[in-house]
């Protein structure tokens, strides 16, 4: 969870979004040993670690975890047309998922574009 916080105080969108894709469940689940695919910062205990939580995970946890690397990818390989109809569609379904599993939402009072700190909200870390 950490690598997926590391967001809130980047500049560097592509890298997270490689490590969030190499974090969601579905993704991590399709390799049966760390050496069938080459991750750029999961470490192979990290991997193992994963593979064995993800086993039984809970299907909103990857849609979740899912949603997150959709919409910070929603337009960084891309021009914004309109007003950002497409990320306001993955922010939609993102804020659904999470209200539809009872799961906290996020404060406004964080990100708004600037870096922070985000693993002070982390209930886990």
């Amino acid at each position: 969870m950490n690598y997926l916080w590391e967001f809130t105080n980047s500049n560097n969108l592509e890298e997270s979004h490689t490590i969030a894709n190499e974090l969601i469940p579905e993704n991590l689940l399709e390799f049966k040993t760390y050496e069938k695919h080459e991750f750029e910062r999961l470490g192979k205990e990290e991997f193992l670690h994963l593979y064995k939580l993800y086993q039984d995970i809970d299907e909103s946890i990857n849609s979740l975890l899912y949603g997150i690397h959709e919409l910070g990818a929603s337009h960084a390989y891309g021009t914004v047309s309109g007003y950002g109809e497409s990320s306001l569609k993955s922010l939609e379904r993102l804020i659904n998922l999470i209200l539809n599993n009872k799961y906290p939402l996020p404060s406004v009072e964080n990100g708004w574009g600037n870096k922070f700190d985000g693993t002070k909200l982390s209930k886990i870390l």
